[in-house]
Protein backbone atom coordinates (compact mmCIF):
# COMPACT_ATOMS: atom_id res chain seq x y z
CA UNK A 1 0.00 0.00 0.00
CA UNK A 2 2.76 2.44 0.92
CA UNK A 3 4.60 1.83 -2.38
CA UNK A 4 1.37 2.57 -4.27
CA UNK A 5 0.97 5.84 -2.33
CA UNK A 6 4.56 6.82 -3.09
CA UNK A 7 4.12 6.05 -6.78
CA UNK A 8 0.87 8.02 -6.98
CA UNK A 9 2.35 11.07 -5.26
CA UNK A 10 5.76 11.00 -6.90
CA UNK A 11 5.07 14.15 -8.90
CA UNK A 12 4.46 16.33 -5.86
CA UNK A 13 6.04 14.68 -2.81
CA UNK A 14 9.34 16.18 -1.68
CA UNK A 15 12.09 15.43 0.82
CA UNK A 16 10.34 17.81 3.22
CA UNK A 17 7.44 15.32 3.34
CA UNK A 18 9.65 12.53 4.64
CA UNK A 19 8.60 12.85 8.30
CA UNK A 20 4.90 12.72 7.43
CA UNK A 21 5.54 9.85 5.04
CA UNK A 22 7.32 7.95 7.80
CA UNK A 23 4.41 8.50 10.16
CA UNK A 24 1.98 7.42 7.43
CA UNK A 25 3.97 4.25 6.82
CA UNK A 26 3.99 3.45 10.55
CA UNK A 27 0.23 4.03 10.71
CA UNK A 28 -0.34 1.73 7.73
CA UNK A 29 1.78 -0.98 9.38
CA UNK A 30 -0.16 -0.56 12.63
CA UNK A 31 -3.42 -0.78 10.67
CA UNK A 32 -2.32 -4.09 9.16
CA UNK A 33 -1.62 -5.47 12.64
CA UNK A 34 -4.98 -4.22 13.94
CA UNK A 35 -6.86 -5.79 11.03
CA UNK A 36 -5.63 -9.19 12.16
CA UNK A 37 -7.24 -8.64 15.58
CA UNK A 38 -10.25 -6.49 14.69
CA UNK A 39 -12.68 -9.39 14.95
CA UNK A 40 -11.35 -10.38 18.35
CA UNK A 41 -12.46 -7.40 20.41
CA UNK A 42 -14.39 -4.18 20.35
CA UNK A 43 -11.24 -2.39 21.55
CA UNK A 44 -9.38 -3.54 18.43
CA UNK A 45 -12.24 -2.30 16.25
CA UNK A 46 -12.14 1.09 17.99
CA UNK A 47 -8.38 1.29 17.48
CA UNK A 48 -8.86 0.38 13.82
CA UNK A 49 -11.39 3.19 13.36
CA UNK A 50 -8.97 5.61 15.04
CA UNK A 51 -6.02 4.55 12.88
CA UNK A 52 -8.17 4.79 9.74
CA UNK A 53 -8.99 8.39 10.67
CA UNK A 54 -5.32 9.10 11.32
CA UNK A 55 -4.29 7.61 7.96
CA UNK A 56 -6.94 9.68 6.20
CA UNK A 57 -5.57 12.83 7.83
CA UNK A 58 -1.98 11.97 6.82
CA UNK A 59 -3.08 11.30 3.25
CA UNK A 60 -4.92 14.60 3.11
CA UNK A 61 -1.90 16.49 4.47
CA UNK A 62 0.20 14.88 1.75
CA UNK A 63 -2.17 15.89 -1.06
CA UNK A 64 -4.13 12.69 -1.59
CA UNK A 65 -7.63 14.12 -1.81
CA UNK A 66 -9.14 16.61 -4.25
CA UNK A 67 -9.32 19.47 -1.73
CA UNK A 68 -5.70 18.99 -0.69
CA UNK A 69 -4.49 18.85 -4.29
CA UNK A 70 -6.44 22.00 -5.01
CA UNK A 71 -4.79 23.76 -2.03
CA UNK A 72 -1.43 22.63 -3.35
CA UNK A 73 -2.31 23.79 -6.85
CA UNK A 74 -1.70 20.31 -8.22
CA UNK A 75 -4.86 19.39 -10.03
CA UNK A 76 -8.13 20.71 -11.18
CA UNK A 77 -11.11 18.58 -10.30
CA UNK A 78 -13.42 18.12 -13.29
CA UNK A 79 -16.33 15.90 -13.96
CA UNK A 80 -15.83 13.26 -16.60
CA UNK A 81 -17.91 13.95 -19.70
CA UNK A 82 -20.30 11.33 -21.05
CA UNK A 83 -17.93 10.73 -23.96
CA UNK A 84 -14.96 10.27 -21.61
CA UNK A 85 -16.98 7.81 -19.50
CA UNK A 86 -17.84 5.80 -22.59
CA UNK A 87 -14.20 5.79 -23.73
CA UNK A 88 -13.00 4.71 -20.29
CA UNK A 89 -15.58 1.94 -20.17
CA UNK A 90 -14.53 0.75 -23.65
CA UNK A 91 -10.83 0.87 -22.75
CA UNK A 92 -11.37 -1.18 -19.59
CA UNK A 93 -12.95 -4.07 -21.47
Amino acid sequence: MFRHIMDAGASWLAITDSIRLSMLRESLEERARLLAHAEASSESRKQLRDINKEISEWLSMLGFDPAARSRLGLAEVKAQSVLEKMQTKRDNK
